[in-house]
């Protein structure tokens, strides 16, 4: 049927008779026609449909599938499209009427976002068109995925350069090489801000070695000097961005890592501690150390080992300056302290002249591997030990060592002068006794000269200085100056020798004072006797007895006296004991005078007693020897009877000794 009579047919029904004129009438029939469901949609376009869709949007619209359906009704004809597969959830699809037939609209789920830099690239859908009596026709649509730069570029990770100090490369030192996935990509490079490593702390960079080519060229600056020393490593913060970017970030940002690589550039140098040291001439032997010399190398690794050695020794002095003999030399180590520095101590090959008074000037060269060098000079103050000023503390020696600094400082500040501490001891003897401290030092000045003991004590004890710094002196301990300079431990082979040598004069004294001694005693027995034999000698005795007489008596012969002793004494051996002898020796040459000069009727009626020897006053023990005149007297008691008349006489003054 005709569409347009929309399943309607309207009759108009004549019935007329053959008369003349005919005769007839009409009658209007209308037929409604019942549509059947008898036809299938058919597609308006032939298959495959392709159509093309920009990623990552979502609900965009894809592009639409057409279809008529035969029949007459609207029941019957209506159209409804499906997808049926190949869409993974991706698509959606509506139908609408249109004057055609109907038309399918494909578009993405507004929740999908196509991604081309996926695996799917492409959709293959199957799209179903059904009317409502299940009456089916497929057809094939094909969705291709357009690339859409909607991707950030990558910057590459983990990028590190080197480069060695003080280069100019005409050829960059690398270039950065970023990623795009997306198909259409224009990358360009900028740098953004740099950082280094300098002394281990990481901050902004002194100057800019670095640039980055928008090719991402990385370049040297030929501006500035790259110096291993200052800085030893570089961190470029740099970024690639995608001129071609359609949606999202256009650009990454990453680290490019650039390592200073050193070289032996430069020459060692010194580290000045001190401005000079002291030396005690009378300390100074064979490998003494009279100073040390410190240096740095700001190179790193075997670069920044160094050697030191002594080229030149002046000696300065009042009378003048001369060029000494290299008798001094530097022991190098190739240990290094915790800050980095070189020590090498300034020894002697042999004992200073004790005549040297002033300073030495020694020029010491400290070199690398490579010959950089670079040279000092050292000045030595020569002293001699009469100018160490002991200064005493009421404290521990490591109480004192503690307080060194503060000591220090606190000396220099009232003296002015440059302190040398030379050794600390200690001077406690007894146990239980407050512990005392020695501490020795030189007080330099620059020009060579020093204070001695009267000068320090003149100082420290004036009352500016004592106002100004007695009380911290005395909070460490500080008691005053010692007088005497003590030696603790350095005890030399001379003072053996000297030892040796007082002991040994020691015994010879010993043993001639004893010698002395029992001289003395022998020949002063001897005097004694000698002079009581020549009294007796002179006595005239008119009654003369035959037998032992008793000398000390008006009974004495000259003959008889004292047999033993009755010689004569050689002049030459009297030695002059005699002079220091006690007054009873006086006296007893004078008692035989006044025996003589007694009458006799006195001599007979003086009573007689037994004359004891004289103890020797030193005498420790019996000796074996028997005085002969002591034994002759003891015989002539003996011989005395109990009844016969007592002939003695008491005379206090004398004794055998004195006879």
């Amino acid at each position: 049927m005709d569409p347009a009579l929309d399943g309607v047919i309207e009759l108009m029904v004549i019935a007329s008779d053959m008369g003349t004129p005919s005769l007839f009438s009409t009658a209007k029939v209308t037929i409604n026609i019942g549509d059947e469901n008898d036809n299938s949609p058919q597609y308006l376009d032939p298959a495959p449909y392709k159509f093309k869709v920009k990623e990552s949007e979502g609900g965009i619209w894809v592009g639409s599938v057409r279809a008529h359906d035969g029949d007459q009704s609207d029941f019957n004809n209506r159209i409804f499209f499906s997808i049926t597969d190949g869409s993974f959830g991706s698509f959606i699809l509506f139908s609408e009427n249109i004057s055609e037939g109907y038309r399918g609209n494909i578009t993405v789920d507004p929740a999908v976002e196509l991604d081309y830099e996926s695996d799917r690239k492409t959709y293959d859908l199957t799209v179903e068109a059904s009317d409502l009596g299940q009456q089916k026709v497929e057809t094939t649509v094909k969705v291709i995925v357009v690339d859409v730069n909607d991707t950030p570029p990558e910057f590459p990770s983990d990028m590190t350069l080197s480069v060695k100090e003080n280069s100019t490369l005409s050829m960059p030192l690398g270039s950065i090489k970023g990623k795009d996935v997306d198909t259409e990509h224009l990358l360009e490079y900028e740098l953004d801000s740099t950082e280094c490593q300098c002394n281990g702390v990481r901050g902004p960079c002194p100057e800019e070695w670095f640039k980055v080519e928008s090719n991402g060229d990385v370049i040297t600056n030929t501006v500035y000097d790259i110096d291993y020393e200052k800085c030893d490593k570089v961190f470029m913060n740099a970024k690639v961005v995608d001129v071609l970017t359609e949606k999202r970030r256009d650009s990454t940002e990453g680290v490019v890592t650039i390592n200073i690589v050193d070289i032996n550039d430069n020459a060692p140098e010194f580290v000045v501690l001190q401005d000079f040291y002291v030396v005690v001439i009378e300390k100074v032997e064979v490998g003494t150390s009279v100073g040390r010399v410190y240096a740095i190398d700001r190179d790193t690794g075997e670069n920044r080992k160094t050697k030191f050695e002594v080229t030149k020794v002046d000696f300065v002095s009042s009378e003048g300056n001369s060029t000494e003999s290299l008798f001094l030399y530097a022991d190098s180590a190739d240990q290094e302290d915790a800050d980095g520095r070189f020590t090498a101590h300034i020894r002697s090959q042999k004992a200073m002249e004790n005549n040297k008074r002033g300073k030495f000037m020694v020029q010491v060269k400290v070199s690398n591997l490579d010959g950089l060098s670079s040279t000092s000079v050292v000045e030595l103050l020569t002293v001699d030990s009469s100018y160490r000023v002991s200064l005493r503390f009421s404290a521990s020696v490591s109480e004192v060592n503690e307080n060194l600094p503060q000591i220090r400082a606190i000396l220099i500040s009232a003296t002015k002068a440059t302190v040398e501490f030379f050794n600390v001891f200690s001077e406690t003897v007894i146990q239980r006794a407050e512990e005392m401290t020695i501490l020795e030092a030189y007080f330099v000045f620059p020009n060579g000269t020093a204070l001695d003991y009267d000068a320090v004590t003149a100082i420290l004890n004036s009352e500016e200085v004592y106002k100004e710094h007695g009380y911290q002196l005395t909070q460490l301990g500080f008691t005053g100056i010692s007088t005497t300079v003590t030696e603790s431990t350095d005890v030399k082979t001379e003072v053996f020798i000297m030892i040796g040598l007082m002991a040994a004069l020691v015994i010879v004294l010993v043993v001639t004072t004893t010698s002395l001694v029992c001289i003395r005693r022998n020949y002063k027995r001897k005097l004694k006797a000698a002079k009581a034999m020549n009294s007796a000698a002179t006595v005239v005795i008119e009654n003369k007895k035959t037998g032992p007489v008793v000398p000390g008596t008006n009974k004495y012969t000259k003959e008889g006296a004292n047999p033993v002793l009755n010689m004569n004494i050689d002049t030459a051996t009297d030695l002059g004991f005699d002079e220091d002898g006690s007054s009873a020796d006086r006296e007893s040459l004078n008692s035989l005078d006044y025996n003589i000069d007694m009458t006799m009727a006195e001599k007979d009626t003086m009573p007689m007693m037994v004359i004891q020897e004289e103890e020797e006053e030193d005498e420790r023990s019996e000796s074996p020897y028997i005085e002969p005149l002591g034994a002759a007297l003891a015989q002539r008691e003996k011989r005395r009877g109990a009844d016969s008349p007592s002939l003695t006489f008491a005379n206090h003054s004398i004794d055998t000794t004195d006879l």
